[in-house]
């Protein structure tokens, strides 16, 4: 069984996926004023994920396509479809990093492009969950303004491999 840290970030990835429910792919690539476009946000989450746990952990790469979605980078409206495909594929091979991680291991280091990561494994495992809920708000905000109606409500239920139990 996966680490509850693990658990946490499966929950914020498929509340952020659920996120995307109803939207086209013409909403996707809309950037409003400064804001990001949805495809954008998608394959930002997949090219950090890619970063992390595929390519420092793992040393391979996945998919490409989501590397224009990195941060710092100029914006970039890539298509949903590409963006959600990588996500899937990349979030498939970081969980065969993650899944078997003991706490030992989340008090360990990563090796990020040559340099050890000034945060630990499970420090950035919260990093990247909490990244996910922040990105999951701003693309509400996003379809808010695109007239869409009726978006789900979060938190909902935390299932029970999610819930908090004292140590």
């Amino acid at each position: 069984m996966a680490h509850e840290l693990i658990h946490r970030l499966w929950m914020a990835r498929a509340a952020f996926i659920q996120g995307l429910d109803g939207v086209t792919e013409d909403e996707a690539v809309q950037r409003l004023g400064k804001l990001n476009s949805i495809s954008w946000l998608v394959g930002h989450k997949a090219n950090f994920e890619q970063r992390m746990w595929v390519e420092a952990a793992q040393g391979k790469t996945v998919n490409e396509a989501v590397k224009v979605c990195g941060g710092g980078l100029p914006p970039a409206t890539p298509p949903l479809a590409d963006m959600v495909n990588g996500w899937q594929a990349i979030t498939t091979a970081a969980d065969t990093y993650l899944t078997p991680l003991t706490a030992a291991d989340l008090a360990g280091d990563l090796i990020v492009e040559g340099r050890k990561r000034p945060e630990n494994i499970g420090t950035l495992i919260l990093r990247m969950t909490y990244h996910y809920w922040f990105h999951l708000g701003e693309m509400q905000a996003v379809r808010q303004m695109l007239g869409h109606d009726n978006l789900t409500q979060y938190i909902g239920a935390i299932p029970p491999e999610a819930r908090f139990t004292p140590h």
